[in-house]
């Protein structure tokens, strides 16, 4: 069988698990041979299927030519007639340079989705990414969930991110493109070894002699996420009897049985409550939740990632903290990543000003801090709406629901 009729096989029941019954697919591009690959698999799926697709190139503007891999994708689309877009990056890079263009791809990546009616984007990692990240985390120190294999199907900034070719090698798809003289762009900086990527990448070339192949890492990645998903079925059990969201959509723990928990699990379900509240991808490091945690149990209300624990009313509440929200605007009609209201008005903090406005605020039992930081709706200096209306259904709504809180501890 040839390399192509191989991979289409592999792709198409990986496909059926993890497509869904979406119409409109996005598909991540860059130029280089990975993505390349996987539009090329992608189009007789699409056509069979009568799925449509969208690619989307992320400029990052590191080079002062344009882009040759934008180009050659552009190039690529108009042969096939898809609908292709390029998003440029203009912010100057800050903190590690691999990261902060995979935060950047992300974020523009998600609204560009959002604005096109996407629900879903295909990205073309490889069971060597899935390698090159165990090695990368493990010698950062990572934990279970660190070291766990990227999962084929992610929800992240309200868009699923799908990857069918987790289990394929970067070498199978250099063959297939070989195979069926199909040009790719080589990135020049897939061989720069300033970055950690491609100094592990060189090391597990190296290493091979040694047993350690990416095979067997990747392996080695897949244990670890059974291990996590034993672990956050633990503290799934827990949180549907121990943790509550309240009507400001603020979090509460019973914190008499959260210090019962084991660390490892106490961790856990903070880590992905901070992360809920905050509408953040990364949730805090151990060591400092777990600071904040001591902290606020001895009644100390402590900040952390954009949130205030704090203890009232013997429960551990996790709120937004207002510092973190009190200039934000409504963008796509979405306050703060978590609320939305009609078109025609706008949300912001509550603040000082509107408490004063909502005069039987403490019958409510919420931490003050809380409430300074929910969702209100104004009219010039006037408070129009506000979570706590009572007597009539507020026009300020969730985006994600109870459902999805509790599910979202299984997937964390």
């Amino acid at each position: 069988m040839s390399v192509s009729k191989k991979l289409q096989k592999s792709l198409q029941k990986k496909l059926t698990e993890i497509a869904g019954d979406g119409k409109k697919f996005g598909v991540a591009v860059s130029g280089g041979g990975d993505s390349v690959a996987l539009l090329h698999l992608l189009l007789p799926w699409a056509k069979e299927n009568q799925k449509k697709l969208f690619v989307v190139t992320v400029n990052h503007n590191l080079r002062k030519n344009p882009s040759q891999e934008a180009i050659s994708v552009q190039e690529l689309c108009a042969k096939y007639r898809i609908n292709h877009s390029i998003l440029e990056i203009h912010e100057d890079v800050s903190g590690n340079l691999q990261s902060w263009a995979r935060e950047n791809r992300y974020h523009l990546i998600s609204e560009w989705a959002s604005g096109n009616g996407i629900e879903s984007v295909f990205l073309g990692h490889t069971s060597d990414d899935q390698a090159e990240t165990f090695l990368l985390r493990l010698a950062r120190g990572s934990g279970v969930d660190g070291l766990s294999a990227m999962t084929s199907k992610s929800y992240r900034n309200r868009i699923y991110w799908l990857r069918p070719l987790l289990k394929t090698s970067r070498k199978d798809l250099r063959n297939f493109l070989d195979e069926e003289d199909i040009p790719y762009v080589n990135d020049p900086s897939n061989e720069d070894l300033r970055f950690d990527r491609i100094k592990v990448r060189k090391v597990l070339e190296s290493s091979i002699k040694y047993g350690l192949e990416t095979a067997r890492l990747v392996e080695t990645s897949h244990r670890m996420a059974q291990a996590r998903d034993v672990l956050n079925n633990v503290a799934f059990q827990f949180a549907r009897k121990h943790v509550f969201q309240t009507k400001i959509g603020t979090v509460a723990v019973d914190l008499q049985e959260l210090k019962l928990l084991l660390p490892d699990t106490r961790h856990r379900i903070l880590s992905y409550v901070v992360k809920w509240v905050s509408d953040n991808p990364y949730g805090a490091r151990a060591k400092t939740l777990e600071n904040t945690l001591i902290s606020a149990m001895e009644g100390k209300s402590r900040t952390c990632c954009g949130c205030i624990l704090s203890k009232f009313d013997e429960k551990l509440h996790i709120s937004r903290e207002f510092n973190a929200v009190k200039n934000s605007g409504t963008s796509d009609n979405i306050w703060d990543g978590r609320w939305t209201c009609p078109n025609n008005f706008s949300i912001k903090a509550c603040g000082e000003k509107g408490l004063e406005q909502i005069k039987d605020w403490k019958k409510f039992k919420l931490p003050r801090h809380a409430l300074l930081a929910m969702p209100t709706i104004w009219r010039k200096e006037k408070l129009f709406d506000h979570l706590l209306n009572e007597g009539h259904c507020s026009k300020i709504r969730s985006i994600k629901n109870d459902k999805d809180f509790y599910k979202g501890i299984l997937s964390y």
